[in-house]
């Protein structure tokens, strides 16, 4: 972020939602880069303060470093018409590719998250990524397409076992 910002030379705040065991860390790093007025902690967000924090935001990121499940924040910001860009590990290549295969950030070094953010730090750059992420969201990650796929799936089942 710090070199981001550097490069940019525009006004950015990075908001880093949640708890964790790196957040001692992370609060020390801001410190010792005196950026303790543009990295703000909220620490726990209630869910559903979670929307208004998503669309407060003009990007969304996961750089995760570790294999997850799921993405279900990244899901969440997209649902909120808000663009993200992640990592190349765990789940979330999978969600963004479904955008935009230039969301994902190869690596998890800080020159390759820096990159990104650099590369999506103007409106031009972001122009059509909110609402292309919400379509997404709509067409791939919903309930009802999903209930409707298993049901359809245990009929062929129950027809081929009755066959």
């Amino acid at each position: 972020f710090a070199s981001a910002k550097a490069k940019t030379k525009r006004d950015m705040k990075l908001f880093i939602v949640g708890t964790g065991m790196l957040i001692e860390e992370l609060k020390e790093l801001s410190l010792s880069l005196g950026m303790e007025k543009d990295v703000i902690f909220t620490g726990f967000v209630d869910e559903d303060e979670l929307p208004s924090c998503y669309q407060a935001s003009d990007l969304f990121i996961m750089p995760t470093r570790e294999l997850e499940g799921f993405g279900l924040s990244t899901v969440e910001a997209m649902a909120c018409g808000i663009p993200a860009i992640g990592t190349d590990v765990g789940g979330t290549p999978e969600i963004l590719r479904e955008v935009s295969e230039d969301l994902i950030i190869k690596g998890c070094s800080e020159e390759a998250i820096a990159g990104k953010l650099v590369k999506f730090s103007t409106r031009e750059s972001l122009a059509g990524l909110g609402k292309k992420s919400l379509d997404c969201v709509k067409g791939t990650f919903n309930w009802q397409k999903h209930a409707k796929e298993m049901i359809e799936f245990a009929s062929k089942v129950k027809q081929e076992k009755n066959g």
